[in-house]
């Protein structure tokens, strides 16, 4: 977005200030009132005065449409217009189906924004190369004698076209599925992102739909996997005047598991397609299927029909993974992402990245020598920790106690804890010069007796269903207390973004939300106490002693929502909230009367 920012500014049409306005201001005002607007709208000095001169001369020589300007709010209004245009060439309507819905296209944006977050800052290794290869070839196995595109040669970043000729053995033949599994954080998004994007590049032809679990809230229902593949095929094979939801004369059908299921079996019988499932050990539970039920795969057709391959992502960890493998149908592929200390260096100054922003080579080789730098994401989140840390304390110390982390959990305890103390404080003991009363009840292994408005935003990001804009949350803490002295600043507010940039990002439909599993599972059991996840515990779900946090913060939601008008946001949150605080009398009403 900076980019076409940037672009909408510089390229397209470049704005400069109208002194006449000012001239205009200062024949007309009063005299107690000359000196205000001079201080408002004069340069502070002549050097200040001829660098704007000097600024306006070169904007004109290098040619560029001009256009004046009077107030900041026409200033807005210009910059606002030439954005939207350039967003409209680079993503015009026309691309979208006509028979799509708002959600189904939402849904297609979260996908895609997923898809690019994951392909930024990318470090190739030998091993994703090879990796890189076997999915080329079981993508377009399929296909038999037909003709593919053109792969990319030596120039491209990735060698598609050498396979394995190690660890790391092809697909055999009768193999619909191929699963990609390793340990929470190696990669394995990273490396399916990666492909697809080389890959759809280059075999534009070959209908690929993909679908990465927690990239929104519906994402971990798998029923949103099928009405996606259905919507997309049915798209594909009978044209735009089919409306792909109309597989049934019953609207209500929609919601149905079992109708769902019969058309997704059909849909990927229409045409030859390659499915891609990102993070299937993130599934939670669908209308009438357990979270245990979805991971066996019951409802994926065996065998898969001839012209249909499936590659899905897993934890090793994870049930999905075991139930895979009891297919013959299956060929999996272990990642382990061993990479050597240049490239784990190379991860680590990328994230890293700031001006004048340097680490010498003993905190270097003191990071690489730990066992739990050898997953990339311990990398990325200590590169982004020493980007922000050095403004309250010293760096050496902070990251000396984050490499005594044993786990990614351990760490991210050790994250949240410097978040608080550095940025948070309980409403009732705020102090002028920013000292922090932070409440401790356990040791640092385990922070859910910390207290502050930091814990506070992260629990109610983790229990909202669909993410919060940054509107909800000032009111959410205000509603906790967090107003007059103890109100949180814009000041504070930016630096709390700015530490947790990398981690809470705003989706396409402007709301914060975690961008990786990782975290948000550290703050459901670190903050709020819970042992299943959120969006799959209900009020009678076997909880520990920390429960009530969870409960108060689903509360707080209704009661916030309740005094807003019936809008979107209401119909998706509010019946969320009552139902994961099991207050069904209220559930019953405003499902049965939600105006």
């Amino acid at each position: 977005m900076n980019a076409m920012v940037h672009h909408a500014i510089v390229c397209h049409v470049m704005q400069i200030g109208d002194s006449r306005y000012v001239e205009d201001l200062l024949l007309n005002a009063a005299p107690d009132e000359t000196e205000m607007i001079e201080h408002k709208y004069k340069s502070k000095d002549e050097h200040e005065k001829q660098m704007i001169m000097k600024l306006k001369e070169k904007i004109v020589n290098e040619g560029i449409p001009v256009e004046s300007f009077r107030t900041i709010e026409e200033l807005g209004d210009v910059i606002m217009r030439n954005c939207c245009d350039v967003i409209d060439k680079l993503y015009p309507m026309d691309l979208v189906p006509l028979q799509t819905d708002r959600e189904s296209y939402l849904e297609m944006c979260y996908h895609q924004a997923s898809l690019q977050r994951h392909c930024q800052g990318f470090v190739e290794t030998k091993e994703m190369k090879e990796i890189f290869g076997i999915l080329n070839k079981f993508a377009v196995s399929f296909l038999k004698n037909e003709a593919i595109g053109e792969l990319p040669k030596s120039g491209c970043p990735f060698l598609f076209n050498k396979m394995a000729p190690s660890r790391l053995k092809p697909v055999p033949k009768g193999k619909s599925v191929l699963l990609l599994c390793g340990e929470k954080g190696c990669g394995k998004s990273t490396v399916i992102c990666n492909w697809l994007k080389y890959f759809t590049q280059t075999n534009p032809s070959i209908l690929v739909i993909n679908h990465f679990v927690g990239s929104s809230s519906a994402s971990y229902d798998i029923m949103s996997f099928m009405r996606h593949c259905i919507l997309k095929l049915r798209h594909e094979y009978f044209g735009a005047e089919d409306h792909p939801d109309t597989f049934s004369e019953n609207p209500a059908d929609l919601w149905v598991f079992q109708m769902i299921h019969k058309a997704f079996i059909a849909a990927i019988s229409l045409k030859p397609c390659l499915l891609v499932l990102d993070g299937v050990d993130q599934l939670t539970g669908s209308r009438g299927m357990s979270a245990q039920q979805v991971k066996k795969f019951s409802w994926l057709p065996w065998p898969l029909p001839d012209q249909c391959r499936l590659i899905v992502t897993t934890a090793s960890s994870s049930l999905s993974y075991k139930s895979l493998l009891r297919h013959k149908e299956v060929h999996m592929v272990q990642f382990f992402n061993k990479i050597t200390d240049k490239v784990r260096s190379h991860i680590f100054h990328q994230h890293l990245a700031m001006p004048y922003k340097e680490i010498n080579e003993n905190q270097i080789q003191n990071i690489l020598s730990r066992k739990l730098s050898s997953l990339p994401l311990v990398l990325v989140i200590l590169a982004n920790e020493l980007r922000v840390c050095g403004a309250f304390r010293n760096e050496t110390d902070c990251l000396e106690e984050y490499l005594q982390c044993r786990s990614v959990q351990d760490l991210w305890a050790a994250v949240f804890k410097r978040w608080i103390e550095d940025y948070s404080w309980v409403t009732e003991k705020r102090t002028c010069n920013r000292e922090k009363e932070i409440s401790y009840s356990c040791a640092h292994s385990s922070i859910s007796g910390m207290k502050g408005w930091v814990v506070d935003i992260l629990c109610l990001l983790s229990v909202s269903r669909y993410g919060l804009n940054e509107e909800d949350i000032q009111q959410l803490l205000k509603d906790l207390g967090y107003k007059d002295t103890n109100e949180i600043s814009s000041f504070d507010w930016a630096l709390f973004r700015t530490a947790t940039m990398a981690w809470i990002q705003e989706r396409p439909d402007g709301l914060l939300n975690f961008t990786h599993q990782s975290i948000r599972d550290a703050v459901e059991y670190l903050l709020l106490g819970v042992i299943a996840p959120v969006n799959e515990s209900t009020s009678n779900s076997y909880q520990n002693h920390f429960n009530h946090k969870k409960t108060l913060s689903h509360q707080l939601f209704k009661e916030y929502l309740a005094q807003q008008k019936y809008t979107l946001k209401l119909y998706q949150e509010l019946p969320w909230h009552l139902e994961m605080s099991g207050n069904l009398h209220d559930l019953c009403t405003i499902v049965s009367d939600p105006l």
